[in-house]
């Protein structure tokens, strides 16, 4: 399976254009953050702004599209390892390797992302990389109401 990292399911929606940061390395379904007005790649749980739609020009400046992440909006994101029933309810950290970001359900200290469902396209998946839907929980990410 190829690399999706997190992509618009359904709920409000907010793209917008913003500057990127310095020397950035960030693809298409990275989270992105906020540093002093730009848009950097996340780097935890306390910085989670938006999904990246493009990936990063490497040009400081450049305007960047982001998915703002709204209040009551869906995702579908890729797990780190196999995707089962029994996950469908629970919170669980991410992973914020640049290029690879998704759900780690074998870490579930922060809670970043519920998972509501397995996305109905795969199913339960026994390899690394399945699908979920869900929604980044409010008590840890940085909601762009705008």
């Amino acid at each position: 399976m190829s690399y999706i990292g997190f992509q618009y399911y359904d709920g409000p929606r907010a793209i917008i254009g913003l500057p990127e940061a310095a020397s950035q390395t960030f693809v298409s379904g990275d989270l992105v953050a906020m540093s002093s007005g730009s848009v950097a790649v996340a780097s935890s749980y306390a910085t989670i702004w938006g999904v990246a739609l493009s990936k990063a020009s490497g040009t400081t400046g450049n305007t960047v599209y982001i998915d703002a992440i709204q209040p009551g909006s869906r995702w579908v994101a890729q797990c780190g390892s196999a995707t089962t029933e029994t996950q469908k309810g629970n919170g669980y950290d991410l992973s914020y390797t640049s290029g690879s970001m998704c759900v780690d359900q074998g870490n579930n200290t922060y809670k970043n992302f519920i998972i509501e469902e397995l996305d109905p396209r795969e199913g339960a998946d026994s390899s690394a990389g399945g699908l979920v839907i869900g929604r980044f929980n409010a008590q840890y990410t940085k909601f762009c109401t705008v």
